[in-house]
């Protein structure tokens, strides 16, 4: 997949571009379709699937106040793009100065004159443009004048609501990892590096991994039954998240014979098994911490994935 960072850095003539464009903060299964859809129609057509993308993400931008978590880093959004077939993404730099281009301009700058488009692929209720004052109708219109086609998609519902990111947010925050996964199509993950700790929980037997995030959004305190992925190798193990830490993983995993300091890794989130405890000794934490391990085990058994990673 090719990948162009910034509008300027376009370069490539795109024959039968087909289009879609937004955040997809998460990649959900609704995104999926979306892409999946403008994968199959540059087949058709003989020509290119590309999406068009932000970073950062707009909202960060627009209301940096509401400090907006995110599910998918824009690296790990390339990822999963890539996996569906996109021939193309283009990463937008999304600023001020951009936040204040017009609908139109928009559709006859960037759209027609830079990308050339011949079919754009989106949600019905995409907004783009200054105020977010583009919508589909609006899309559709500037189609017909400067000819290219414009499909709007229904978006898709989950039990009488629309699935969303903001619904996977919601999720995350309240440690459903689980239910975040069925709106995913995969399970919650985020990336991170792996730091020095203080190695106490190696005093009871059980070392662990300490793993800062990358800026993705880490579920609330507790323990979780997780996979942990670095080039090439995936282990089953504990997750603990102390927020006091400052958001730090602790991740104890089975059967771990390399050292790992330093390097990026995937966290998979499976099932929190429970919220935070706090124990008077460690004789008490080291107890709870095998019955995480025998519990962890149990679950991930089940992961249809990785069932046969389990040591």
């Amino acid at each position: 997949m090719e990948v162009i960072y910034g509008l300027e850095n376009i370069r490539g003539n795109y024959r039968g571009l087909v289009l879609t464009l937004g955040s997809f903060d998460g990649m959900h299964i609704g995104h999926q379709k979306v892409i999946r859809m403008v994968v199959e129609r540059a087949r058709e057509i003989e020509g290119t699937s590309m999406v068009l993308t932000f970073h950062p993400h707009p909202r960060r931008i627009l209301k940096p106040e509401n400090n907006l978590p995110l599910l998918t880093s824009t690296e790990h959004k390339l990822r999963l793009m890539k996996r569906l077939g996109v021939q193309a993404c283009l990463v937008v730099n999304f600023n001020k100065r951009f936040s204040l281009i017009t609908p139109h301009q928009f559709v006859a700058e960037i759209l027609c004159k830079k990308l050339k488009v011949k079919d754009v692929l989106a949600g019905s209720n995409y907004l783009f443009g200054s105020g977010q004052k583009g919508n589909m109708s609006f899309l559709k219109e500037m189609g017909k004048q400067y000819g290219f086609r414009v499909k709007a998609l229904r978006p898709l519902m989950r039990k009488g609501q629309t699935l969303s990111s903001t619904r996977i947010r919601q999720f995350i925050q309240e440690g459903l990892v689980s239910d975040a996964e069925k709106l995913l199509g995969r399970p919650y993950s985020i990336s991170g590096r792996v730091i020095k700790g203080k190695k106490l929980s190696r005093c009871i037997g059980y070392p662990t991994a300490n793993i800062k995030s990358g800026g993705e959004m880490v579920p609330p305190e507790g323990a979780y039954a997780a996979w942990v992925k670095w080039d090439g190798n995936i282990l089953p193990g504990v997750l603990g998240i102390v927020k006091a830490k400052g958001g730090v993983i602790e991740a104890h995993l089975f059967n771990l014979q390399k050292d790992i300091y330093g390097l990026q890794l995937e966290v998979i989130f499976i099932e929190r098994m429970r919220g935070r405890m706090f124990f008077s000794d460690r004789k008490e934490a080291k107890e709870q911490i095998e019955r995480d391990a025998q519990e962890a085990r149990e679950i991930l058994t089940q992961s249809p994935l990785y069932k046969d990673s389990i040591p």
